[in-house]
C-alpha cells in the first residue's frame, strides 16, 4: 500500500503503480469504485523472513515484535499480515495496541476457509482484521481451466461465511493466472465461477506482465478492486 508517514494514500499508491509499470491512467481506473473503504498505509509482513518487504529488518520469527517495531517507526499506521509470528491471537491484539498498529489484513490459504473457517475467523475478529485475502492457490494445484473453475467456486462459496462473520474476501494475483485457455485467462475464470462477493487484490508488478493487454483487466475489474500491491 501508500507509502509515507501516513499521508497521500491514493498518490503513494499511484506513484507505486507507475513505477511497478502501470500508467497514471491505469492506476486511476483501478482506484475508482473500489470495493471497501480505503485502508491506512501498509506494510505487508512475512512470517518467518519479509524479505519482500523490509529488506533489513530483523524479520524472523523470534523478533516479530522487533519488526513490527520497525515498521510503526517507519511510520506505517498498519500491517497486512502473511503469517502471525507464531503468536496467539490475543498475544498479537495486544502487541498491536502497545505499538498502535491496525491490522489492516492477513493472507490465508483457502484451506483455511473451509472446515477450520470458525477458527480462522475468530482469530482475526480477535485482532480487529476484517480483510481476508487468499494469497494463492493450495499446494497440489493444477493450472488448467477446471483448476481455476474450481478454486472459484470454492472461494464463492466461502465468501457467505465470511461476510456473516463481517469479514471482507479478495484474491491475490500474480502473472500465472493470466495464462489463457481457449479465449480466457485463469484469472478470468477463478473470478466469473467466484462471483462478486469476492474482491481482487491486484498485485500492480504482476499486472505489468499483461503489456498492452492490462486496460482490458483493468476494465474488466472496475468495482470489484479490493485492495493494492
Amino acid at each position: 500500500m501508500g507509502r509515507g508517514r501516513r499521508k497521500g494514500g491514493v498518490a503513494q499508491s499511484v506513484r507505486r503503480m507507475v513505477l511497478n509499470g502501470i500508467d497514471a491512467g491505469d492506476a486511476g481506473a483501478i482506484l475508482v469504485g473500489t470495493m471497501t473503504t480505503r485502508m491506512p498505509n501498509a506494510m505487508k509482513i512475512h512470517d518467518a523472513a519479509c524479505h519482500s518487504a523490509l529488506h533489513d529488518s530483523r524479520a524472523h520469527r523470534e523478533d516479530f515484535a522487533g519488526t513490527l517495531k520497525e515498521v510503526r517507526d517507519a511510520g506505517y499506521g498498519a500491517v497486512e499480515f502473511a503469517g502471525h509470528g507464531g503468536l496467539g491471537a490475543r498475544e498479537l491484539r495486544q502487541l498491536l495496541s502497545d505499538l498502535g498498529l491496525e491490522a489492516a489484513g492477513s493472507h490465508v490459504g483457502i484451506d483455511a476457509l473451509g472446515a477450520d473457517f470458525g477458527k480462522t475467523a475468530d482469530f482475526h475478529e480477535e485482532i480487529g482484521c476484517r480483510n481476508l485475502v487468499v494469497p494463492g492457490p493450495p499446494s497440489g494445484f493444477e493450472r488448467t481451466a477446471a483448476g481455476w473453475d474450481r478454486l472459484g467456486r470454492r472461494l464463492g462459496e466461502a465468501a457467505p461465511r465470511c461476510a456473516a462473520r463481517g469479514l471482507k474476501l479478495a484474491y491475490h494475483n500474480h502473472d500465472f493466472e493470466f495464462q489463457p485457455f481457449d479465449g480466457r485467462t485463469g484469472h478470468e475464470l477463478l473470478f466469473a465461477a467466484a462471483g462478486a462477493a469476492v474482491g481482487a487484490q491486484v498485485d500492480t508488478y504482476w499486472c505489468s506482465s499483461l503489456g498492452a493487454t492490462r486496460r482490458r483487466f483493468i476494465r474488466r475489474m472496475r468495482g470489484q478492486v479490493h485492495s493494492l500491491h
